[in-house]
């Protein structure tokens, strides 16, 4: 509590008591917020099912509780996509990605701190973390193009039919959007991880071949980042491009 008339400090005053400094019958009451704490969840993504299908297709399936998305390929040819649920892209998907790939920086002996989101605008880092040879900058990039997420979120479903060099394409397309985003000084400090972990069929076998031929093996190489990764639902799914 305080006097408005003259600022004294009215805390050891009785109430209905005047100011002891200047006689003022007024008071305020100053209220003093206590920080708060964000706490974002983050639900592990989880390969449902991996099954070799008696017309000689494989089908595998990640999810979680807002998304779904299911492929069908025959040797390692994906053939189909079906995407179900939830196409938006947040905080939280930036922070399982680099969950996911500090797994993948750790296995290269580069021990990462946790990834945190950077505070004020964002310049070209969606999260960042510590290790033994400093911060480690982290942007991210979502890999399926724009008129699939348009069809997941108009319909809650999306099916595609395309081939691994068209896979491939998408993963180039994502880098290029990201080198006209930002200038060369800001993305030789950064790490572009690329979102695969909707979309399994971006980290197949077949898709990694194509993105080791011309024409898109020089993408990545020519994108000025300090790295490049393919980061799909685990670990194991996650590759250098450069």
């Amino acid at each position: 509590m305080s006097c408005p008339d003259c600022g004294a400090s009215l805390d050891a005053t009785p109430v209905g008591d005047p100011c002891p400094q200047c006689g003022g019958a007024r008071r305020d009451a100053t209220v003093t917020p206590l920080p708060a704490t964000v706490t974002i969840g983050v639900p592990p993504p989880r390969i449902i099912t991996d099954s070799e299908l008696a017309d000689g297709f494989r089908e595998q399936t990640v999810g979680s509780a807002t998304f779904r998305s299911s492929a069908r390929s025959t040797q390692g040819a994906v053939t189909q996509q079906q995407l179900e649920g939830d196409p938006v892209r947040g905080e939280s998907d930036v922070l399982q990605v680099c969950k996911v790939l500090r797994s993948a920086l750790e296995a290269e002996r580069v021990i990462v701190s946790r990834f945190q989101l950077p505070r004020g605008p964002e310049q070209g880092v969606d999260a960042i973390a510590d290790s033994s040879d400093g911060q480690v900058r982290v942007q991210v990039v979502g890999v399926l193009p724009q008129h699939q997420l348009a069809e997941l979120a108009r319909k809650g479903s999306a099916t595609s039919a395309r081939t691994p060099d068209e896979r491939a394409y998408d993963v180039c397309a994502a880098i290029k959007k990201k080198v006209d985003s930002y200038p060369g000084s800001v993305r030789q400090e950064v790490i572009l991880a690329i979102d695969s972990i909707r979309s399994f069929e971006h980290v197949q076998p077949a898709v990694l071949e194509a993105l080791a031929q011309p024409p898109f093996v020089t993408i990545p190489a020519s994108s000025g980042f300090k790295s490049v990764w393919l980061v799909g639902p685990y670990p194991l799914h996650v590759h250098r491009l450069v």
